[in-house]
């Protein structure tokens, strides 16, 4: 594929994201929301309870838990506390992205 291909396609991607208004996935985003997704299943908690919780909007909550919007640490830590876990345990460890251990 050409250079000029590449940069068409994200020149596109771009476009699309503004008209959406959402950024595109980046991996983190999407670890983060694994990792709440999952503790919400291990509490037997949906998404929208904890939204309720937390002040937050189930879009929104959605959004994150999807990682389609990069979420702040003010909101982690909400969740965190919503959770009732420590916030590191929302946060991937570089060491874990790469398969590795401490």
């Amino acid at each position: 594929m050409s250079t000029r291909s590449n940069l068409n396609q994200q020149q596109t991607m771009l476009f699309f994201c503004m008209a959406k208004r959402t950024h595109p996935i980046e991996p983190i985003y999407r670890e983060i929301g694994d990792r709440v997704r999952a503790l919400l299943k291990k509490e037997s908690k949906t998404a929208e309870k904890l939204a309720f919780e937390i002040d937050l909007g189930k879009a929104q909550m959605y959004l994150f838990l999807t990682g389609k919007r990069r979420v702040t640490i003010h909101t982690l830590e909400r969740i965190a506390i919503g959770l009732e876990v420590p916030l590191r345990d929302l946060l991937p460890m570089k060491n874990q992205r790469a398969g590795k251990d401490f």
